[in-house]
């Protein structure tokens, strides 16, 4: 062997050795467990870290990993090392997250990162991994995974007791609102009477707007609401905004127009509904808080971006410019505290901007305090091209032929109700107070529309409709329209797979009524459920 030789010799140990030395230091060094086990799983190294899990080095060499493994976990472990024989490469990170018997006897949750060891022939002789305490990380993983789960119920049980506050108030609202409204109208009623009586129902009608909007949050909030465009009349949609707060503005002296810009397309596709309780929102609020001179709604139309622009201009109070980032968050009223009389529960802008939002578009607010203010909002709304849809029927002059209607309702009040609504109509009404006995009346004579109540003692009105639909007659077919303070999406969804053609909510809105019962009784309409 020439010098040269053994000159090289030397540096290679020499470099092999400095290289030992270096991966000795850091394995002594590291707080994280390094160990290196054979092909059965005998532990052959474990570095000084091993103080860290409360054990001495010597204490694991020699013994298998599976004596500090859990129970549940050493199977887990057994399979691994058997298909590493076999040639799969193990995988480290959070796939290899394991429990491991501390010192003490507790379990601590490690997470191992392993390299498979191979002889000169490429055989498996062992593996060597680095396993690290994520005992703390896990538990906080857990806590957050416990409070999403109590997030969540509590979610669920929120939306549980809203839709039964909403049901329990509606019901009784039904009757106050109804029958305040039949008793307006009688023609011998002396004129303080009639006053009172509208002053019932204006306040029923004022608490059924509260419950709604609390519903209509919680389901923006849950994102549960979903958009319907459909081709609209957007002249005919500001009017008939505009006239429902008319009485309101006129008792307080105010004036209400309407400007629609030059160039504002009639037609265009959006959610009625939805834009409709956008406008309605911004109205009711100006109207509120404007006690002298008047409001205007304003239209315009970006057709380069096909937005529809809508602005509420007011010569009220104003808004404090340190109060304006708080308008759009619920539960917020940043009116003066002599303002609250004005009422409300500070939901309606921000189910708004919910709203908005959810059609693509943007909310906003420009305000002087003592001089007025101009809410507005921007949303898509592509211009229409083609005909016109038909209004809603309910929204039409209903026209109703004889019928013969079976009514289910177990509270008295609410089938009076009911009758005395359809009394001007030529309407044969069979009355049953359960859903076992709206069988009973569905099997014996035919009818040509059933209202049907959900929430009934006994059988409830869906199971009613699911047993009229499995009737071979005489009313299978029959139209059978769920009149219900049960008005959440999943109640209308219910009513739809339990056989049922539609959905009126309550307090009943006699218009809807009689519309959807006309277009329920067309000859169009008797098609299987």
């Amino acid at each position: 062997m020439s010098s040269t030789d053994e000159n090289f010799d030397r540096e290679e140990l020499e470099r092999l050795r400095q290289s030992e030395a270096r991966y000795r230091l850091l394995a002594e060094s590291a707080s994280d467990l390094i160990i290196q086990y054979d092909a059965e799983g005998v532990i052959q190294y474990a570095s000084p870290s091993a103080v860290v899990f409360g054990y001495r080095p010597e204490e694991l060499v020699g013994r298998k990993i599976f004596d500090f493994g859990h129970p549940d976990d050493n199977e887990a472990r057994r399979n691994r090392l058997r298909a590493t024989r076999d040639g799969v490469e193990p995988r480290g990170g959070i796939e290899n997250e394991r429990r491991l018997r501390h010192g003490d006897g507790s379990w601590v949750w490690t997470q191992g990162n392993p390299t498979v060891l191979r002889d000169a022939d490429g055989r498996v002789t062992g593996v060597v991994t680095i396993l690290r305490n994520v005992t703390e990380r896990r538990a906080l993983e857990e806590e957050v995974t416990a409070r999403r789960a109590e997030a969540a119920e509590a979610v669920a049980a929120r939306a549980e007791l809203l839709a039964n506050v909403s049901h329990e108030i509606r019901t009784p609202l039904t009757a106050v609102v109804g029958f305040a409204g039949l008793l307006a109208k009688m023609a011998d009623l002396p004129d303080r009477a009639r006053t009172y009586a509208d002053r019932i129902g204006r306040s029923g009608e004022a608490l059924a707007a509260i419950v709604t909007n609390v519903l209509d949050h919680s389901r923006v909030e849950a994102g549960q609401v979903q958009l319907r465009p459909a081709i609209i009349d957007v002249t005919d949609l500001i009017e008939d905004a505009v006239a429902v707060v008319q009485d309101k503005a006129r008792g307080k002296g105010l004036a209400l127009d309407i400007r629609i810009a030059p160039g504002t397309p009639r037609r265009l596709l959006v959610d009625d509904g939805r834009l409709r309780q956008v406008i309605l929102n911004l109205l009711t609020n100006a109207v509120k808080f404007t006690p002298a001179g008047g409001v205007t709604a304003e239209v315009g139309y970006d057709a380069g971006e096909a937005r529809l622009l809508v602005r509420v201009r007011d010569t009220g109070i104003g808004i404090a410019p340190e109060a304006v980032g708080q308008l759009f968050k619920r539960f917020s009223q940043v009116g003066r505290r002599d303002d609250r009389g004005l009422g409300g529960v500070g939901l309606g802008l921000a189910i708004s901007k919910g709203l908005v939002e959810l059609m693509g578009g943007e909310i906003g607010v420009e305000s002087v305090e003592g001089q007025g203010s101009t809410f507005w909002f921007a949303v898509p709304a592509p211009a229409a091209t083609g005909e016109n849809t038909p209004r809603p029927e309910e929204d039409a002059a209903p026209a109703l032929t004889p019928l013969r209607l079976l009514l289910v309702d177990d509270a008295r009040p609410n089938r009076e109700l009911i009758m005395a609504l359809l009394g001007p109509f030529n309407i044969r009404i069979t009355e049953a107070a359960d859903g076992a006995a709206a069988v009973d009346a569905a099997l014996r004579e035919p009818f040509d529309v059933v209202l049907m109540d959900l929430q009934m003692p006994g059988m409830d009105g869906m199971a009613a409709a699911r047993e009229i639909r499995k009737a071979a007659a005489p009313n299978q077919r029959t139209p059978i329209l769920a009149v219900s303070a049960s008005v959440l999406p999943s109640d209308v969804e219910a009513c739809h797979a339990a056989g049922m053609n539609d959905h009126i909510a309550k307090p009943i809105d006699a218009r809807e009524l009689v519309g959807k019962i006309a277009r329920w009784t067309t000859a169009e309409a008797h098609q299987p459920a």
